[in-house]
């Protein structure tokens, strides 16, 4: 009897989190809590009392240029690499 020759076992398998439709959810939640946080560092600009308070927003949409980046260059990694 002869062994079985696939490599079914050492296939590597890819982790939920990492799929393309995952990606391409959290880049788009990103794009909408980056643009919330622009509308709302342009209302904190606008607005006299909140000048204290600009920090927030800018904090924010760094967070999420952030999280955009490293995810895009995660997808154009992935798809150059297969």
């Amino acid at each position: 009897m002869e062994l079985d020759n696939t490599n079914f076992c050492r296939r590597i398998i890819m982790p939920w989190y990492e799929s393309y439709l995952v990606s391409l959810l959290l880049v788009l939640w990103s794009i909408s809590i980056f643009i919330f946080a622009t509308i709302g560092f342009k209302i904190a600009i606008s607005t006299e009392g909140f000048h204290k308070y600009l920090w927030f927003p800018l904090v924010l949409a760094g967070l999420s240029f952030v999280i955009i980046i490293s995810v895009l260059f995660r997808i154009i990694k992935r798809s150059i690499k297969s």
